[in-house]
């Protein structure tokens, strides 16, 4: 975990981008469309390098956000998946994940969950 925490450290001091593809139409629409729905943002990054990255993609943060500080183990770990579903008060058997980094789409993870990557 300590890790990541100085990855994510490095990562900020660099000018955060936009992801790769940047956030066109259809992925605004998809998270417009998401607004009266429960979801949350459950990254390894800490909440600082999620903050810059969303506000880079023109994005705002969810209300409920898992950030890198909100748990022990870093993703393929399912400790953020999980702890994602418990804030939303829904069991992960109810959730989506949908996925954008190689670590959170591994097999296992997030346990119980449908997922997308």
């Amino acid at each position: 975990m300590e890790q990541n925490h100085a990855d994510n450290r490095r990562m900020l001091r660099r000018r955060p981008r936009t992801p790769t593809g940047g956030p066109d139409s259809g992925r605004l629409a998809f998270l417009a469309s998401l607004a009266e729905l429960p979801h949350a943002l459950v990254t390894s990054a800490d909440d600082a390098l999620a903050r810059a990255r969303m506000r880079a993609a023109g994005l705002g943060l969810p209300p409920v956000a898992v950030t890198a500080e909100h748990v022990t183990a870093s993703k393929p770990d399912p400790e953020g998946f999980l702890a994602g579903a418990a804030r939303l008060g829904l069991a992960p058997a109810d959730c989506i994940v949908f996925e954008d980094s190689e670590a959170g789409s591994r097999p296992g993870s997030p346990p119980g969950c449908g997922w997308s990557a």
